[in-house]
């Protein structure tokens, strides 16, 4: 009957209509693969065919958990700048890390991707999601406050409480034999991170379990990737929210409550504190802030601040277990520096110069985020070396690829902390940039080096160790869904007799 009435009304059988409707969109889809493969403004930039039809092979990259190594192998394949979507380079030029993320006082600026950085519709932005420069400008220069070095000399005494609380901690594990160290690099970065947002910490090293909201945060990570992944797709990117998985989109909305929830607790407490709402009120700025724009940086501020720094003690751990070279040089600098334990500060450790090298060459081999972070070309385009890089194009410069590749560091898979200490050396020493750099670095650079400094001066102060499975090839045994997702690192401590 319907088949009838359409034959009647236009003159021409249904079938018929169904016919070149999907002829139509037969030839359209065969003139985009042959537009964006041969007439698009990146099509002289090489790479899979399928990514330049796409973005499915960009949703596959940053699902797989292996963004890092396929981007990896693709500029192996292809060359120093390739096409990695649609309108999407990846870049590894020896100025392509100043040229995206670096000052541009003169030029327009690479932007945040808002693909992986903006918040959803309706959330309150935060220090991360915050993709206008010129806000985002006017947010840091606020908050640099609590990341100050006066703010920092002031925090120093709760951080070495932390770090002391850590060995007490280690100590018993030790007694009781080999034990997952990673996991209590966790518990004392997100108690030190808990203690400087909110005032309190989230006693995971008294209880020696993580509390439920960190438990929140770390599956967040993998729900920003799938998130960054379905955002991929123009038409989703307005609507991703609702292609998420429901246990994700809970996750997101319990991670805002919790973090609301301490804020409004501490706000409403008359205790003298040395946290970053302290730092805020002393300098007049925190009527700056709403509530919900609290909550929202100290929320973002807990993702982005605990798991990576302890990320990046875990992987100097190891590659110190597996160089017994470097780990009796910085044995014997710590040891022989130091009379007493109470000796060890955040001034007396920045006198360390293999202990600065060691963290120096761990963060290169294991960057904290191996993928590269994604920026927007500015209106009117921008040059990336010397490449000229088209307006409305997304970039990335991929840290893994930059500190394995043998033409900025010899012998680039080796752990040779040396590299960071000789004046002459032949290595591209800034081409690893672990906190990035620019008006987008990390704004909590200085804490996690002043941890990473007291954690790793205290442990070898008070401890020998050993890795205990030493088949575990760090590089090759995890995987990467924008943060890492560690394996089991099995240490065995002894205690000093001191």
């Amino acid at each position: 009957m319907l088949e009838t009435l359409y034959s009647n009304l236009t003159g021409m059988p249904l079938t018929t209509a169904f016919a070149a409707c999907a002829q139509a969109v037969i030839i359209y889809c065969i003139w985009r693969i042959i537009y964006q493969i041969y007439f698009h403004p990146l099509s002289k930039f090489p790479g899979p065919w399928l990514a330049a039809v796409t973005y499915l092979y960009k949703f596959r990259l940053v699902v797989s958990g292996n963004h890092h190594k396929i981007i990896d192998e693709l500029h192996k394949k292809y060359g120093e700048t390739i096409r990695i979507g649609p309108n999407e380079l990846s870049c590894i030029h020896p100025t392509a890390l100043k040229d995206v993320y670096g000052h541009h006082p003169t030029a327009q600026t690479f932007t945040k991707d808002p693909r992986l950085y903006s918040s959803p519709l309706g959330q309150t932005e935060s220090i991360v999601t915050i993709t206008d420069i010129n806000r985002h400008a006017g947010v840091r220069r606020l908050l640099s406050h609590a990341f100050s070095d006066r703010a920092l000399s002031e925090q120093e005494d709760i951080i070495q409480m932390y770090v002391d609380k850590l060995m007490v901690k280690l100590r018993d594990q030790a007694k009781q034999g080999p034990f997952n160290i990673i996991h209590w690099f966790n518990f004392f970065t997100f108690d030190i991170i808990g203690e400087l947002s909110f005032g309190e910490s989230f006693n995971c090293l008294s209880q020696g379990q993580m509390d439920d909201w960190i438990t929140v945060i770390l599956g967040r990570v993998k729900a920003l990737a799938i998130a960054w992944g379905i955002r991929s797709f123009p038409l989703l990117n307005k609507t991703y929210h609702y292609f998420l998985p429901a246990s994700l989109r809970q996750q997101g909305a319990k991670h805002m409550a919790y973090s609301r929830g301490k804020v409004s607790k501490r706000l409403q407490s008359t205790a003298e504190r040395k946290d970053f709402i302290s730092c805020l009120d002393r300098e007049g700025i925190i009527s700056s802030f709403t509530v919900e724009e609290i909550s929202a940086h100290t929320a973002s501020l807990v993702l982005a601040g605990s798991d990576t720094t302890a990320t990046s003690l875990s992987g100097i751990c190891y590659y110190l277990s597996k160089n017994p070279e470097a780990y009796k040089i910085l044995a014997n600098e710590i040891r022989n520096t130091f009379q007493e334990e109470k000796e060890i500060t955040h001034l007396s450790c920045q006198r360390l110069s293999y202990l600065q090298a060691v963290i120096e060459e761990g963060l290169r081999l294991y960057p904290p985020l191996p993928i590269g972070a994604p920026r927007l070309a500015p209106k009117g385009g921008a040059m990336m070396g010397d490449i000229y890089v088209p307006d409305k194009t997304y970039v990335s410069v991929p840290s893994w690829t930059l500190t394995h590749l043998e033409a900025n560091f010899p012998d680039a898979w080796s752990f040779k902390p040396e590299r960071w200490l000789s004046r002459s050396s032949p290595d591209l020493r800034d081409q690893s940039q672990p906190f990035l750099l620019g008006p987008r670095g990390c704004i909590g650079r200085n804490l996690a080096m002043l941890e990473m400094r007291l954690v790793l001066s205290k442990l070898f102060w008070n401890f020998d160790f050993e890795i205990i499975n030493r088949d575990l090839i760090w590089e090759r045994d995890q995987t990467a869904y924008i943060a890492w997702q560690k394996p089991q690192l099995i240490f065995q401590l002894t205690p000093r007799r001191l």
